[in-house]
Parts: structure tokens; C-alpha cells; sequence
């Protein structure tokens, strides 16, 4: 991994668009999940159609749900890294991919603010 090949990477608007969405989309949902994580009590993460609570989950939980969220986005970017120079398709896919999967996520923080 070289400092030209690095700046290459990231020059590249198809790469460069891409993951600062997913990066902006990712600091947005910390934004939002921050007063989840200094609750006390139990988080409500899922309610069936009736509205009985089916899984409920610890601050803590939370807390390791997005550390694995992050490590998994960090070998996200480091697969389409690797596969920008020999399948630069494949790492067009692999980005639009990781910012698809952190629309997901938004979604996801979005029903937790709505369901606590």
C-alpha cells in the first residue's frame, strides 16, 4: 500500500461519493443512538404487530452491535481497496454495497428512536 496508489483510491469519485455518504450516514447514527447508549434499562429492538415487545437488548448490546458495524465497514473499505486494482468493478460494487448495508443501519436506528 502505497501513498500514490492511496491517493488514486481516493480521488476516484465512484469510491470517494460513495463512502463519504456511508461515513456521513454512520456519524449520524451514533448522533441519534448516543442517548440509547447512556440509558439504563432494557432497549426495545423489536415489536411484533400486535405491539408485544419481542427482543429486548442492554445499552451494551448496542454498544457492541456498531463496534462490529465498524469493524466489518473497515474491511469493507479495505476488500474494495484491495480489489481496486485488479477488479476495479468489483470494488465499485463492494462500496455501493457497504453504503447500501449503512442505509440499513439508519433505518434500524431510526425504529429503536421510534420504539423507545
Amino acid at each position: 500500500m502505497t501513498l500514490p496508489r492511496l491517493k488514486q483510491f481516493v480521488k476516484d469519485k465512484y469510491i470517494f461519493i460513495p463512502y463519504g455518504i456511508g461515513a456521513l450516514i454512520a456519524v449520524s447514527a451514533l448522533y441519534f443512538m448516543w442517548p440509547l447508549f447512556r440509558y439504563g434499562g432494557n432497549i426495545i429492538v423489536h415489536k411484533s404487530p400486535d405491539g408485544v415487545v419481542d427482543a429486548l437488548t442492554s445499552p451494551y448490546g448496542l454498544i457492541a452491535v456498531f463496534v462490529l458495524l465498524g469493524i466489518m465497514e473497515a474491511l469493507t473499505v479495505l476488500a474494495s481497496y484491495l480489489l481496486y486494482w485488479r477488479k476495479r468493478l468489483w470494488a465499485y460494487w463492494l462500496c455501493f454495497l457497504a453504503v447500501w448495508f449503512l442505509i440499513l443501519i439508519a433505518v434500524f436506528v431510526w425504529r429503536l428512536n421510534v420504539f423507545n
